[in-house]
């Protein structure tokens, strides 16, 4: 009674998708008119279930079976309890939204396009992060069911960003659609298409980088051992090394098997171990302290020597699958307990792997997250694929880092090509 729309019957080899009741929220935020009403979506096939939702073209749950109880359902993405609380939060933490107009940073908070400088909004230091406090991820998006190119429904989320929108240039037309499909492997995919294009008529040029922000966590988002249990592969042979504000210093280098290569698979704890000693200055004992006992500090979180949260934040450069017509593997995340296993596939030219380093039990606090859930620094896992970050370069620019320019941001130009940016999140059972 309480869904209001169907497309599909109740066979477990279709998917079905429904909408769900609406949440009415009570605060208007500041760059609000009125209330907002944030419409939810669910999308299901075989044993695999996702809901959505208007609030950032978000994904706020994620249910995988059990292996040996299939009847029994984990969600696997960390959230809020309540759209409503993400909303009235302002989400600081980005969990489970499509970020933009442009995911990651952006140094100094400003950009030159066509010999014109844009200054965007400082929400990062002194730097400006995933779009800036209003971006995509904290609008509300219009939604419909649709059907995707194999006739099988699908949620569209669609939005417009007027010229100017967070200090950008030009108005674009913005949609993101999910879709819940069997994977080549047997398993269940979960498919994310971001579109982005100038309106009609529009004269200005703008950078456009859009990223889904979802922490995963293949155990259960309120895991107390978080993801320090998981096995994280990722074939990239090469990263963009940061400066200590974590901006790119647009060299790109190679992994090398140092701490910064995934390429063999490493268990999660050893691998943020092995960076608090490389990257972060810590000592032997101080870091098999900060994993192991991970559950003693109730609103603080493991520092490096300069007092900074530590853990990856970097961006990865995509190795190219030899076809060119298929996706790019960006990684798999592997849960040995619970035999889980996440491959992410996309067509975009980085994936920033990021490790929750600076959730504190806070940001939700367990009185806003799902199930009264405590989220601690490493809880959950993000691979953001997108184009690589601080990257709106001049042809100079360019010149100077050939091979940082190779994932340079995407901009949309009058007359040129449309944005599409792909990513794939398949499911299966590790044998």
């Amino acid at each position: 009674p309480n869904e209001k729309r169907s497309t599909m019957d109740n066979n477990s080899t279709t998917t079905k998708a429904i909408e769900l009741p609406p949440i009415e929220c009570t605060t208007t935020k500041e760059n609000e008119n009125s209330p907002k009403t944030i419409r939810l979506f669910q999308l299901s096939f075989q044993d695999v279930t996702v809901e959505l939702c208007t609030l950032g073209a978000s994904i706020t749950k994620l249910y995988l079976p059990q292996h040996n109880n299939p009847s029994v359902k984990d969600d696997i993405v960390l959230g809020y309890q309540s759209p409503s609380t993400m909303h009235d939060t302002n989400n600081p933490c980005f969990l489970g939204v499509v970020v933009g107009r442009v995911a990651n940073r952006i140094a100094n908070a400003s950009f030159n396009l066509n010999d014109t400088t844009y200054e965007l909004e400082a929400n990062n230091g002194n730097h400006h992060l995933h779009g800036g406090l209003h971006g995509f991820g904290t609008r509300v998006w219009n939604a419909c069911i649709v059907k995707d190119d194999n006739e099988c429904p699908a949620v569209r989320f669609d939005l417009v960003s007027s010229d100017g929108d967070q200090g950008y240039p030009a108005s674009v037309n913005v949609s993101a659609t999910y879709s819940l499909t069997p994977s080549s492997s047997g398993g269940v995919a979960l498919k994310l298409e971001l579109h982005a294009s100038l309106v009609d008529g529009e004269t200005l040029s703008t950078p456009i980088n859009l990223a889904n922000h979802s922490y995963f966590n293949l155990a259960s988002h309120a895991s107390s051992y978080g993801v320090l249990d998981h096995v994280l592969y990722m074939p990239s042979e090469y990263f963009t090394p940061t400066d200590e504000e974590s901006i790119p210093t647009r060299e790109v280098l190679a992994t090398n098997g140092g701490v910064m290569d995934f390429q063999k698979g490493r268990i999660m704890s050893e691998a943020i171990a092995a960076f608090g000693m490389s990257q972060a200055g810590l000592t032997k004992e101080d870091v098999t302290r900060d994993v192991t006992e991970r559950t003693r500090w109730k609103t603080d979180v493991a520092v490096s020597q300069s007092k900074q949260p530590y853990g990856f934040d970097h961006n990865y450069v995509m190795k190219q699958n030899p076809d060119p017509t298929k996706l790019n593997v960006a990684g798999r995340i592997d849960h040995p307990a619970s035999k889980r296993r996440m491959t992410v596939y996309t067509n975009a030219p980085g994936v920033q792997l990021y490790t929750s380093n600076y959730l504190n039990a806070t940001c939700p606090s367990p009185e806003e997250a799902k199930d009264g859930a405590t989220y601690r620094q490493w809880q959950g896992l993000c691979l953001e694929t997108q184009h690589y970050p601080d990257s709106i370069l001049s042809h100079k620019e360019k010149e100077e880092c050939e091979e940082f320019a190779k994932g340079g941001c995407f901009i949309l130009r009058p007359g040129g090509e449309d944005y599409l940016h792909r990513v794939e999140y398949h499911f299966d059972t590790m044998l």
